[in-house]
């Protein structure tokens, strides 16, 4: 959170911080969540500019940061606009859905599951439903 708080203020230097992969696999991951869902509270282009370079060595930080827009964006927008914003999003457009639903499952775990149905990997369609389904 302290991280992604920096985000919103110098998101490069968030993005380092985050680059130099301290910790546990998890706060690793999480840590590029967060600058996905801080910064794009504020400055959702911003966000997914600073998420298509996040590095490439581990595909779940890149996943994790769009993960973190989509719950941003969900947090921010109405659900039609929520679900454009990440229908826009080429390459990591599942990764948004999953943070919508998972933004929606505290509210609607209907809306949580319906939420998993645009996204095209089979992986992450699975991950998005189990979570959604998890009581």
């Amino acid at each position: 959170d302290v991280n992604g708080e920096i985000a919103q203020v110098d998101p490069l230097n968030a993005l380092d911080w985050c680059n130099r992969e301290e910790g546990t696999p998890l706060q690793r991951k999480t840590c590029f969540h967060g600058l996905g869902k801080y910064l794009g509270r504020t400055q959702p282009e911003e966000a997914i500019a600073i998420c298509e370079v996040v590095p490439s060595n581990n595909p779940l930080y890149a996943e994790n940061c769009f993960h973190g827009i989509g719950w941003a964006i969900a947090e921010k927008r109405g659900q039609e606009e929520s679900e454009g914003f990440c229908s826009g999003l080429r390459r990591h457009k599942d990764s948004c859905f999953l943070g919508l639903s998972a933004h929606a499952k505290r509210l609607s775990p209907e809306r949580a599951i319906a939420l998993c149905e645009p996204v095209e990997r089979e992986d992450l369609r699975g991950r998005c439903e189990a979570f959604a389904k998890r009581p």
